[in-house]
């Protein structure tokens, strides 16, 4: 009897600390800072599918190349599908939501034909004047581009390539 009075409360203690220490120690997700996950993730992603015109692989991923390789094929998509001249630039494209007509820095993205698919032009955050006829000569130069692929410029435009076929 002389061990249960002691052996009960010292149990009763014990339990109590474990349930204590797990609360205490299990990770609350509510207070954990996930500031900047989402660009490393999409950074992570997109490092595959991303090169440079030369066709080297991009060293630096910009954190908002997922967004322009969204817009920029949504753009080129909807561009295949039009009768008649491809207009300069996505902010001729009316049918298409303001908001998506534009690259993540606010530009309108460029659009060219370019052997058999329509180039899709971000001039990136660098871009000082955004017109089209820099990034059109660098793109024009480029040999072996592929859908399916974010190419990047020595100047820091964007460029995906939509196949005329896809439509």
């Amino acid at each position: 009897m002389r061990i249960v009075k002691w052996l009960l409360p010292l149990l009763v203690g014990l339990v109590l600390i474990a349930i204590c220490a797990d609360f205490l120690l299990k990770p609350n997700f509510s207070r954990a800072d996930f500031t900047g996950l989402g660009e490393h993730l999409a950074s992570a992603l997109m490092k595959p599918i991303t090169k440079n015109l030369d066709g080297s692989p991009a060293n630096v991923i910009d954190p908002k190349s997922a967004e322009v390789y969204s817009r920029a094929g949504e753009i080129g998509m909807y561009a295949v599908r039009l009768v008649g001249p491809l207009p300069t630039t996505s902010q001729e494209l009316l049918a298409v939501e303001p908001e998506k007509r534009a690259d993540p820095w606010g530009h309108p993205f460029c659009l060219m034909d370019l052997r058999g698919h329509i180039a899709v032009i971000s001039e990136g955050s660098k871009a000082d004047d955004p017109g089209c006829a820099e990034s059109q000569k660098e793109i024009r130069a480029a040999r072996g581009l592929r859908t399916g692929i974010l190419y990047r410029s020595p100047r820091g435009a964007w460029v995906v390539l939509v196949s005329r076929t896809n439509s």
